[in-house]
């Protein structure tokens, strides 16, 4: 079973969720990580701020898993 929380910005709720601890990370993880990714990317045109800190863990996450 994975844990799973919430990536969020101060100011909105992402619905991202990001499932830790899973063996076997699957099609779904990871497209909802690279979507995260995506959205992230163009945050700062939709006045989003998003911790750069999250961003770091992603990539880390994501290098892990590829």
């Amino acid at each position: 079973m994975s844990i799973v929380f919430p990536i969020t910005s101060k100011q909105r709720v992402s619905r991202y969720l990001l499932p830790i601890l899973a063996k076997k990370p699957s099609s779904i993880i990871l497209t909802q990580i690279l979507g995260y990714d995506m959205f992230a990317r163009n945050a700062e045109a939709l006045n989003i701020t998003i911790p750069n800190e999250q961003l770091i863990f992603l990539k880390k996450v994501v290098e892990k898993m590829l």
